[in-house]
């Protein structure tokens, strides 16, 4: 499509099985006051239930896009983005939604400067029934550096990226359109593949501008607050990844140390999963990268009969996610 006829954004909707969440999303992306939209809901797994749910709209601002067989949701993306037709493309995951003026707001340094690749802010934490969470919204804030964090422009924005990963691409960032190179996305940063994609962004020395304000809604849910091999294992992949890429320069020790508790979290998560050689490895690389505390415990969890570790780390867990609720943990208290 030329780009006179490309719609101002995409909203990018990736989506599956979740019909209910995904019509609070639609319904959010079509009440922005910025109407040159294209809303491409792109379904991981070709439901007719969903692409009747577009169709029901009647909006032709909405696209419906399915791929040739079900697919990941690392797959799904980048086939979505491949597909976006806007000068701009905001993502907008089916279990999130926005502010009616979300998109007013993050356009706007995008349109007067034209060497920002992405505006990024901060957002709210609600809870499955979409309710605000304030405790854990100033928590996040906090934890990701975003509170102490002037508005305004930022280059290069590494460290905001992969220290105090303040820029959360999937849920409160619009970029430019053609400005990511989606070939460079290793199947193995997935499913949680969004760290890699502010990596992508950041690593050549880009600008980026921080808007303060929270006009997006993150939906926490069981999903989303889940500890696994599954997720953890792409996570520390990751950082792996970037810490061997000379473009990270002098930052290398900062990342090594923001590391520290995706690998003791993972070490944590093959303790319950019944692999406590592998997770004394894990262990051991945390320590490595900066973790103290989390370490410490792990290796005395270790020892323990297998019938006895699920149960400890899974109480661990759930103390330290509500002390993460009253206070920012530092580097050596970072929780499994």
């Amino acid at each position: 499509m030329p780009e006179t006829d490309a719609p101002l954004v995409t909203v990018a909707i990736p989506t599956f099985r979740r019909p209910d969440w995904l019509r609070q999303a639609i319904d959010s992306a079509r009440a922005q006051t910025v109407r040159d939209v294209e809303i491409l809901v792109s379904d991981s797994d070709g439901s007719p239930e969903i692409e009747d749910l577009v169709a029901d709209y009647g909006d032709p601002r909405l696209r419906y896009r399915s791929n040739e067989g079900p697919t990941d949701g690392l797959q799904n993306a980048l086939a979505m983005y491949r597909d976006c037709r806007g000068r701009f493309v905001a993502t907008l995951h089916d279990d999130d939604f926005w502010d009616p003026t979300y998109l007013e707001v993050m356009l706007a340094p995008l349109q007067a400067q034209d060497d920002i690749l992405l505006s990024f802010a901060d957002h709210w934490v609600v809870d499955a029934e979409g309710r605000v969470l304030p405790a854990e919204t100033e928590a996040t804030t906090a934890e990701r550096g975003r509170s102490r964090l002037a508005a305004g422009r930022i280059q290069p924005f590494v460290r905001e990226c992969m220290v105090d990963r303040a820029v959360f691409f999937v849920v409160a960032t619009v970029f430019r359109n053609g400005a990511m190179d989606w070939d460079d996305v290793p199947a193995e940063v997935s499913p949680p593949y969004e760290v890699w994609l502010t990596w992508l962004a950041s690593r050549d020395g880009a600008a980026a501008w921080y808007v303060p304000d929270r006009l997006s809604y993150y939906r926490l849910h069981g999903a989303s607050a889940a500890h696994s091999t599954r997720l953890e294992v792409p996570q520390v992949h990751t950082f792996d990844r970037v810490l061997a890429d000379p473009r990270l320069g002098d930052l290398r020790p900062e990342v090594l140390r923001a590391s520290a508790p995706f690998r003791a979290s993972l070490a944590w998560s093959l303790l319950v999963e019944g692999d406590p050689a592998d997770a004394r490895r894990q262990l051991r690389d945390a320590w490595a990268a900066g973790a103290r505390g989390a370490v410490v415990l792990g290796l005395a969890v270790s020892v323990l009969p297998r019938r006895l570790r699920a149960g400890l780390v899974t109480r661990i867990r759930a103390v330290r996610a509500h002390r993460r609720l009253t206070h920012r943990p530092t580097e050596q208290e970072s929780a499994p």
